[in-house]
């Protein structure tokens, strides 16, 4: 289904209107909250949640590696590493084709068709969303507020995402049919090894965003490791909910309200706020950074006309 590009646009807006009204709702900067603020901006808080932000998408490149080299798209590891991160800007523009169609220029200059990028990208989307999917449903459906039978209906829907990785007939079939969906062809079968190999690395880049939370949690006075399987699943939930709201760059609102409503299930609502805000700021600020910083150095060392 196609959105009219107005409409995409109200929508947006809306979303962000509403986040920006709960969040300002949520949030009390009393002396406290505020004394709270400033040890999040020490050196070595800012630098560990840049080195577990890096961590994170060097795990999620190494997935795009694995793809790439799946559908006989791949290319030198530097110059992947450096379209990649810089393609993940795309995605903070408005419509969606952004990050592909960067990666679709970039590559072409090594003689990889269109296509198959597009394969690569599809298939990341949906490992991205199939390992988000696993660990959200299992955490968010221990939720207080929810019944036993919802809950166990959630965690049937997970077990059966994580199931797919072990049945590659049945993964591949999905996929194939959400291609069918989107009109396009069928992407390369996958194998188990593939399957399994993007599943889990997927899965660890879930672990860095997780300890990436309960840092935050932290600062504020908001938890601890022992609350981080659900500040995992609290964030893998509202990133898919964001990736599915194809209305939204970044899931932009929709992402943030989604982990608003969640965090404030287990802790104060301006506690909530602050932390849903400063994992926008972490995970938006991480990739924008890395992303820039790839554009100049790929720039920098692309060979120059005499």
């Amino acid at each position: 289904m196609r959105l009219d590009r107005s409409f995409k646009l109200a929508l947006n807006v809306l979303f962000i209107g509403a986040a920006i009204f709960f969040f300002a709702r949520s949030l009390d900067l009393d002396a406290d909250t505020l004394a709270r603020i400033s040890p999040l901006l020490a050196p070595t808080n800012v630098a560990a949640l840049v080195i577990l932000g890096v961590a994170n998408l060097l795990t999620q490149h190494a997935a795009w590696q694995i793809l790439t080299r799946q559908v006989e798209a791949s290319i030198p590891y530097c110059w992947s590493l450096g379209i990649w991160s810089y393609s993940n800007v795309g995605k903070y523009v408005p419509g969606k084709v952004v990050p592909l169609f960067i990666r679709s220029k970039a590559y072409g200059r090594f003689n990889v068709g269109a296509l198959r990028v597009g394969y690569a990208l599809f298939l990341d989307h949906f490992f991205s969303l199939l390992a988000a999917g696993v660990v959200a449903t299992l955490v968010v459906a221990r939720l207080p507020t929810l019944s036993a039978h919802i809950g166990s209906l959630i965690m049937v829907v997970g077990a059966a995402g994580a199931g797919l990785v072990l049945w590659p007939r049945g993964a591949n079939g999905v996929t194939a049919g959400l291609a069918r969906l989107a009109g396009k062809e069928s992407p390369p079968a996958l194998t188990r090894p593939c399957l399994l190999g993007c599943l889990a690395i997927h899965l660890a880049g879930l672990f860095w965003q997780g300890l990436g939370m309960v840092m935050l949690a932290q600062v504020f006075g908001a938890g601890g490791m022992a609350d981080m399987p659900f500040l995992i699943g609290a964030l893998a939930f509202a990133s898919t909910v964001g990736m599915l709201s194809v209305f939204a760059p970044a899931g932009i609102g929709v992402k943030d309200l989604t982990l608003l409503a969640l965090l404030s299930q287990v802790m104060p609502a301006p506690q909530a706020a602050l932390v849903a805000l400063a994992a926008r700021l972490w995970t938006s600020g991480t990739e924008l950074l890395i992303g820039f910083g790839a554009y100049f150095a790929m720039a920098a060392a692309a060979p120059r006309n005499s």
